[in-house]
């Protein structure tokens, strides 16, 4: 499929994700923390009296405005150099973030918008699919799919088959299977048909929430699966000439 291994690099880096620890979401998180920590200390010593709505910017979608303002009114100190400082990375990487954001949003819409159309795929999680399932086509089936992201049933004990209880599998891509979680959260929160097939599952089958969950994760797989093979189909078809 074009550029997979394009985005299959970008991702690596792509906020929120935390794939290898060293995404510029997680770098935001670490750089956060002493600011907040620096921010109770000034507090506690009596410099600072800006509230909680002040430390609430710090984590919040702005993180230059009014937070830098009243980190400049505090009387100077080794807390507030730092504390400026710290911020200042917050606000690069708050940057670099965003532009990563559009650069994905792009690539992924330009190489999988049936996936995108899925309910619960963002941009983050289109790109993070792409980038750990690689060329669907690899995958011979729904269930070659489905046993690679760690979705396909495990029967709880030995004789109850598919058709019996199920246990946790733990098996498989567990980046993969993090985005079909999040997926399934999503959709169970506000997706018509997953709620249904969540409260018929419990309704009929007495299943917990958490095992008709990963029932809905085991029918999201196949619907990805068919997705992602529809948009590989696309790119296959040669560029139609001008007139």
């Amino acid at each position: 499929m074009w550029f997979l291994g394009t985005v299959a690099l970008v991702v690596v880096d792509s906020p929120g994700e935390g794939g290898d620890g060293h995404d510029q979401g997680g770098q935001r998180d670490r750089v956060e923390e002493p600011v907040r920590a620096l921010l109770g200390v000034e507090r506690g010593q009596g410099g600072l009296d800006l509230g909680g709505q002040v430390r609430a910017e710090v984590g919040g979608q702005d993180h230059s405005g009014g937070l830098e303002a009243g980190l400049r009114a505090l009387p100077a100190s080794a807390g507030q150099r730092v504390a400026l400082s710290q911020l200042a990375r917050v606000t690069a990487l708050s940057a670099e973030i965003t532009g990563l954001e559009k650069d994905l949003a792009g690539l992924v819409t330009a190489l999988v918008p049936e996936l995108l159309a899925i309910p619960g795929v963002a941009v983050i999680t289109a790109a993070k699919i792409i980038g750990e399932a690689g060329d669907i086509r690899r995958f011979r089936s729904p269930a070659a799919f489905a046993r690679h992201n760690g979705t396909a049933p495990v029967p709880a004990s030995s004789g109850t088959g598919t058709g019996g209880p199920q246990r946790l599998n733990r098996s498989g891509n567990r980046q993969l299977n993090a985005a079909l979680h999040r997926i399934a959260v999503v959709q169970a929160r506000c997706h018509p048909g997953a709620t249904a097939l969540l409260e018929r599952r419990g309704q009929d089958k007495h299943e917990t929430r958490k095992a008709s969950l990963r029932v809905l994760k085991r029918h999201l797989s196949d619907v990805i699966y068919r997705a992602m093979n529809a948009d590989a189909w696309r790119l296959d078809q040669p560029a139609p000439h001008a007139a």
